[in-house]
C-alpha cells in the first residue's frame, strides 16, 4: 500500500496519521504545503529542518511544496503540481485535512488535495499519464475538532513510540503538540477497545469483500 500525507504545515501530517506513516509495510510520502514560517515558535527553515528529521524517523520522502503561509488555496497552478507529483507517485490513497478544521491554512489544504484528487484521474495535459487513487482519508483537527465523527479507527498501539518519536524531531512544536496527541489517541483507543487509535473520515464508502467480512466476524 502506498500513502501520499499532505499536511498545510510541517508536523500537520505527523500529527494527524503518523501512526498510519509508521506502519512497515507502507510505501509512504508526505508533503508538506508550507514551510510553517508564520509560526510563532521558529522560523520556516527550522521547521523544514525538523520535518526532514521526522520523515526519517517514519522512513517517508517528504516533499516541500514552499507555498508562503496563510496562502493555501485550490489555485490552478498548485493544484497542477500536486495533480502531477500524485501521478508520480500513484499512490494508493491520498491523507489530509478534513474540510471543517477550523484553521483557514487547513481548509485550504482540503480544498487544494480534493480537487487534486478529482483532476489526478481526469484528462488533464500534464506529462505524466492519469492516475486514479482510491480515496482520500480524512485526519482529526486535533485542538479544534468541530464534531469530527470517524468512519473508521485505525489502532497504532504498536507504532505508537514510533509516531511520537517522529513528533519530537519537530521540537519547536513539542510542548503543546503532544499533549492534543495524546488526548485524541487515549479517546479514540479506549472507546474504539484498543490502547491508542486514529480516527479518520474518508471522501467515498470502502468496499468490503467476502474475505474483509469473515474478517470482521472474527474479531
Amino acid at each position: 500500500m502506498k500513502i501520499l500525507a499532505i499536511g498545510a504545515h510541517p508536523d500537520d501530517a505527523e500529527i494527524g496519521c503518523g501512526g498510519l506513516l509508521a506502519m512497515e509495510g507502507v510505501s509512504k510520502h508526505i508533503v508538506h504545503l508550507s514551510n510553517g514560517e508564520t509560526s510563532k515558535y521558529t522560523d520556516g527553515e527550522v521547521r523544514r529542518q525538523e520535518a526532514e528529521a521526522a520523515a526519517q524517523v517514519l522512513t517517508a520522502q517528504v516533499h516541500f511544496f514552499d507555498i508562503p503561509g496563510r496562502q493555501i488555496t485550490e489555485n490552478e497552478t498548485d493544484c497542477l503540481r500536486l495533480v502531477s507529483l500524485i501521478r508520480e507517485i500513484r499512490p494508493d490513497y491520498l491523507v489530509t485535512h478534513w474540510d471543517l478544521d477550523g484553521h483557514p491554512d487547513h481548509q485550504g489544504a482540503y480544498h487544494l488535495v480534493r480537487k487534486a484528487f478529482f483532476l489526478s484521474g481526469a484528462r488533464v495535459p500534464l506529462d505524466v499519464p492519469p492516475w486514479k487513487c482510491r480515496n482520500i482519508l480524512y485526519f482529526h483537527p486535533f485542538s479544534l475538532g468541530y464534531g469530527f465523527t470517524p468512519h473508521f479507527v485505525l489502532d497504532i498501539t504498536a507504532v505508537y513510540p514510533k509516531k511520537l518519536e517522529a513528533l519530537r524531531c519537530h521540537q519547536s512544536q513539542e510542548s503543546f503538540v503532544l499533549p492534543q496527541v495524546e488526548a485524541v489517541s487515549r479517546y479514540f483507543g479506549q472507546s474504539s477497545g484498543v490502547e491508542r487509535a486514529e480516527p479518520f473520515r474518508a471522501e467515498m464508502p470502502f468496499v468490503l469483500h467476502r474475505e474483509s467480512l469473515l474478517e470482521l466476524r472474527r474479531k
